[in-house]
């Protein structure tokens, strides 16, 4: 046998080790993609707190004092509080609206590992078939 050439056992051989070597570097690649888009949706979701904390503060704040307007132009007390809280419960099923399509959007698939996941299944299914 000429030197360097190499029997079809050991070619084969070394085409698996080559396969599972590409194999786990795309699996190491995906848990990354899905480790990034858990680490965004988390930093988001922790801004969304800290907005929903702020905001609170100053509903309170604004909605004592709407309250305290509507009973200044002669609004009862009872009805000047409904009033304000209906307001306040409008304004909270809108950032919750908002916050939820945020959310969604969170990328939590590894997109690009797929695809080469894919294109690799499909070259090596080229090299059985050739």
């Amino acid at each position: 046998m000429p030197t360097g050439l190499r029997d079809a056992p050991q070619l084969v051989v070394d085409v698996l080790d080559h396969a599972t070597a590409l194999l786990r570097a795309e699996l190491k690649l995906a848990r990354a993609e899905l480790t990034e888009g858990i680490e965004q949706a988390g930093k988001g979701l922790g801004w969304y707190l800290a907005a929903a904390m702020l905001g609170l503060t100053a509903l309170h704040g604004l909605g004592a004092s709407a309250a305290l307007t509507l009973i200044a132009m002669g609004m009862t007390p009872p009805l000047a509080v409904l009033t304000t809280v209906g307001i306040a419960l409008i304004l909270a099923a809108i950032c919750a609206t908002v916050a939820r399509r945020r959310i969604r959007r969170a990328r939590a698939m590894p997109d690009r590992t797929l695809r080469r996941l894919e294109q690799d299944a499909k070259t090596l299914g080229d090299i059985n078939h050739a």
